[in-house]
C-alpha cells in the first residue's frame, strides 16, 4: 500500500509565506516577556496581554500550519473537516497560553521550563496532526511512526530554546534586546515550520477503492487559505494598534510618575545643598527654596505666596550698572528656552549694606518651547572677586614696574621654549615693542654678535646643567639698523620636582656706554703708557737724532697712526727729516736724513 500513495509537490511561495507568519507570531510573545519584566504594566494590563498574546501567537501558527498544509499540492479534490479544523486551532491557543504564561515569569526552575517545553511542544504536534487529519478526501492518511516521533521531538526542542532564550532577554541592553528577539523568533520561526513540514512527510495518503462519504460541514481549500490569511492580518494588525496605544500609554504614565519622583527628590536634594537651589515655574516664581538660598538672597517669601526671581531686589551687573527684571538669567532661560550659565551679579544685602557677589546659572528642567520648570544655582563668590581685584591690582603695579624699570624683563619657559620680553627689553634689542619679535630661545641668540654667540650658548648651559651658581653674561648684539649695542643679561631658574629647569627669568641692562668708557679709559692709559715709554728713551742719551730715532716708534704705537715721521725746521724754514716709522708692509720714504731747503712749501 505504501507504493501506492500519492505524491504531491509543495507551492513555494506558500512555504515561504508559512514560514515568514511564523517568525512574525514567534516575535510577539518574546517582545510581551521584555515588557512584561520591565515593570511598566499592572497585573490587570498583564492578564490581559496574556490572552491576547496567546490568542494571537496560537491563530498565527495554525494559521502558518494550515498555509503549509494548503501549500501542499495534492492531485485529488481536498476539502477540511471544519471541526477539527477548529480544534486544531485550540491547541494552538492552548501551547502558546502555556508558553506565554512560563514565558513571561520573572523566575522558573529548571523543572518547571522542562516540563512546560515537553507540554508545549507535544501540544504543537498535537496541533499539526489535527490540521493534518482535518484533510478530507478519497484517500485514506497513514503516518511513519518514526518519522512523528522526530517532529515531536522537534516540537519538544523547539519549546525549550525558545524559552531558554526568552529568559535570556532580561538583563541586557536595549539594542541587544532587540537583536536577541529577532534571533529568538526566527529560531522558533523556523523550528516550529521545520516541524511542520516533517509533519507531512510523515504523512502518507493512499487513493480509497470506494467512494468515501462526505464529511460536513466542510470547507474548500481557497476559502481555507482566505481565511486563514485575513484572520491573521487582521489579529495581527489589532495586536499591533493595541500594543502601539498600550505603549504610549505606558511611557505617559512612566513619564507622569519619573516627574513626579524626579521633582520630589530635587525637592529633598534642595533642601540639602550648601549652594543656593531654587526651583521656579514658568512665570519665574519660586516654589522651592533652600537654606543656603535664603540666605544669600536674604528671601522672605510669606505663605501661600509666590515671589518672582529678582523683583524688588537690587541687583547689578559687573560694571556697577542695575540689570533689568527682563535680562536675568532666570527670565532669559524661560524666554528663550535655553540654559543660561555663568553669569555674575552683585546683590546689595539690606542687612549688612554690603555688596555680595553672586554666581547665577539657569537650567531648564524640560528644554524648548513647553518650560515646566526651572532650575537655578547662585554661588557666592565674593571672595573669589576680591581675590581677582587684588591679582588685577597686581598685575597693574607690576606692569608699571616693568614700564618704568630702565631694564628690560625677560621670561623664558624651557619646556615650551617661549619668551617673554618686556616693552623695554624689546627696544633694547632693537624690536618694535608692539611686535612679537622674539618668541623663543633661537631668535634671541641670533641678534647676538658671532663672535659672543658661541660664549651665551656655553655659559647657558653650564648655568642650567648646574656648573656654576649664576647666569651673568655680557655680549655685543647685531641690529638690524647695523648698530652695535653691549648687553648684560642676568637670570635665574626655576626647578621642577624630577630636579629639570622648567623656567628661567632675568633682566638685561644695556652697558653700552660703560663699554664705550672702558674703551676710552684703556686708549688713555696705553696712551699715557706710550709717552712714558717716549721720556724714559729721551733720558737714556742727549743726542738728538738718536731721541728722535728711538720715539717715533713709540708715538706712532701711542697715536695708533701707520707713519711718523720728525722733521727739524732752520731759522729759514728750511730743514730736514730726523726720523721715520712706518707699520709693517709699509715703504719707508727716507732711509736716512732727507734735507731740503723748503719741504712744506717746495
Amino acid at each position: 500500500m505504501m507504493n501506492n500513495q500519492i505524491t504531491g509537490d509543495y507551492h513555494w511561495g506558500l512555504m515561504a509565506l508559512s514560514l515568514a507568519m511564523a517568525v512574525i507570531t514567534s516575535y510577539i510573545p518574546m517582545d510581551l516577556a521584555v515588557q512584561v519584566r520591565e515593570g511598566l504594566w499592572t497585573a490587570k494590563r498583564w492578564r490581559f496581554w496574556l490572552c491576547m498574546g496567546a490568542i494571537a501567537m496560537g491563530t498565527g501558527l495554525w494559521s502558518m500550519d494550515f498555509t503549509t498544509i494548503v501549500a501542499l499540492e495534492l492531485p485529488l479534490d481536498v476539502t477540511y473537516n471544519l471541526s477539527m479544523v477548529l480544534l486544531s486551532l485550540l491547541m494552538a491557543i492552548m501551547a502558546s497560553g502555556m508558553f506565554l504564561g512560563l514565558a513571561l515569569r520573572e523566575q522558573a526552575s529548571r523543572f518547571i521550563l522542562i516540563t512546560g517545553g515537553i507540554c508545549i511542544g507535544t501540544t504543537l504536534a498535537l496541533m499539526d496532526y489535527l490540521a493534518i487529519s482535518a484533510i478530507a478526501m478519497e484517500a485514506e492518511i497513514v503516518y511513519d511512526a518514526h518519522l512523528v516521533l522526530f517532529s515531536v521531538a522537534i516540537a519538544i526542542d523547539v519549546a525549550l530554546i525558545s524559552l531558554w532564550l526568552a529568559f535570556r532577554l532580561e538583563d541586557n541592553p536595549v539594542v541587544e534586546k532587540t537583536r536577541q528577539k529577532v534571533i529568538s523568533a526566527m529560531v522558533m520561526g523556523f523550528g516550529i515550520g521545520g516541524m511542520h513540514y516533517i509533519g507531512l512527510t510523515a504523512t502518507g495518503f493512499i487513493p480509497k477503492l470506494i467512494t468515501p462519504i462526505t464529511v460536513n460541514p466542510s470547507l474548500s481549500p481557497s476559502w481555507l487559505a482566505i481565511a486563514v490569511v485575513l484572520a491573521t492580518v487582521i489579529c495581527l494588525f489589532f495586536i499591533v494598534l493595541t500594543k502601539l496605544w498600550d505603549h504610549k500609554l505606558v511611557n505617559q504614565l512612566a513619564r507622569e510618575k519619573v516627574c513626579q519622583d524626579n521633582e520630589q527628590q530635587f525637592r529633598t536634594l534642595i533642601q540639602q545643598m550648601q549652594v543656593g537651589m531654587l526651583l521656579l515655574n514658568a512665570k519665574a516664581e519660586i516654589l522651592v527654596f533652600n537654606q543656603a538660598a535664603l540666605d544669600l538672597l536674604r528671601l522672605n517669601i510669606e505663605p501661600d505666596s509666590l515671589q518672582v526671581f529678582g523683583e524688588g531686589w537690587h541687583l547689578v551687573v559687573e560694571d556697577g550698572s542695575p540689570i533689568s527684571l527682563s535680562d536675568l538669567p532666570v527670565q532669559k532661560a524661560i524666554a528663550t528656552g535655553e540654559a543660561v550659565h555663568h553669569v555674575v551679579m552683585g546683590f546689595d544685602d539690606p542687612k549688612t549694606q554690603q555688596r555680595r557677589w553672586l554666581l547665577v546659572n539657569a537650567t531648564l528642567h524640560q528644554p524648548g518651547n513647553d518650560v515646566t520648570r526651572v532650575i537655578c544655582t547662585i554661588s557666592d563668590i565674593t571672595n573669589q572677586k576680591q581675590t581677582e581685584e587684588a591679582l588685577r591690582r597686581s598685575q597693574e603695579r607690576f606692569t608699571l614696574a616693568v614700564e618704568g624699570a630702565n631694564d628690560g624683563i625677560w621670561d623664558w619657559d624651557i619646556s615650551a621654549d617661549e619668551v617673554y620680553l618686556s616693552p623695554r627689553g624689546k627696544i633694547m634689542l632693537g624690536c618694535d615693542p608692539d611686535l612679537d619679535c622674539f618668541s623663543n630661545l633661537d631668535s634671541v641668540l641670533r641678534i647676538i654678535h658671532p663672535d659672543d654667540r658661541l660664549r651665551v650658548q656655553r655659559m647657558l648651559n653650564c648655568y642650567l646643567a648646574k656648573e656654576i651658581p649664576a647666569f651673568d653674561v655680557e655680549y655685543r648684539t647685531e641690529l638690524d639698523n647695523g648698530e652695535r649695542r653691549w648687553i648684560r643679561s642676568r637670570g635665574v631658574a626655576l626647578w621642577d620636582e624630577h630636579n629639570q629647569p622648567d623656567r628661567m627669568v632675568g633682566f638685561h641692562t644695556d652697558v653700552t656706554d660703560r663699554k664705550m668708557a672702558e674703551q676710552a679709559l684703556r686708549e688713555g692709559a696705553e696712551q699715557e703708557r706710550s709717552i712714558l715709554q717716549m721720556v724714559q728713551q729721551m733720558r737714556k742719551t742727549l743726542e738728538l737724532e738718536q731721541i728722535f730715532s728711538a720715539t717715533t716708534g713709540e708715538l706712532r704705537q701711542a697715536l695708533n697712526c701707520d707713519r711718523v715721521l720728525v722733521y727739524r725746521f732752520r731759522e729759514d724754514w728750511s730743514g730736514e727729516f730726523m726720523a721715520e716709522s712706518v707699520t709693517e708692509g709699509w715703504v719707508q720714504l727716507t732711509a736716512t736724513p732727507l734735507k731740503t731747503k723748503n719741504v712744506l712749501f717746495g
